[in-house]
């Protein structure tokens, strides 16, 4: 489903009962929505360092920690505090009822 403003499908609200997160093919992007205390953020399925699954990535807060390499990002802005040349896109969500939307 498609939603208005560029908007897509990404899945359901209630998938957030049993975890943090949820993974999904947005688009033909796969991407992770991640649940953080008051909002919600989704990320490309892999870490810009070197590939590895982000859907495995240690959430503390509103910090992401790759399961491969340990490199730390901000769920927030993006940054990597571990390399300045790095950082992880995120892409706006919204929550439409019981649909969890994702602008790719």
């Amino acid at each position: 489903m498609s939603g208005s403003e560029g908007f897509h499908r990404a899945g359901s609200l209630s998938a957030f009962a049993a975890s943090d997160r949820l993974s999904a093919a947005v688009n033909g992007t796969s991407i992770v929505v991640f649940k953080l205390a008051d909002t919600f953020v989704a990320t490309p399925a892999i870490c810009p360092h070197a590939g590895g699954p982000l859907c495995d990535a240690v959430l503390e807060g509103k910090s992401l920690s790759c399961a491969w390499h340990g490199y730390n990002f901000s769920l927030q802005t993006g940054e990597c505090d571990d390399d300045p040349d790095l950082s992880l896109e995120r892409y706006e969500v919204r929550i439409d009822g019981d649909d969890v939307l994702v602008k790719i």
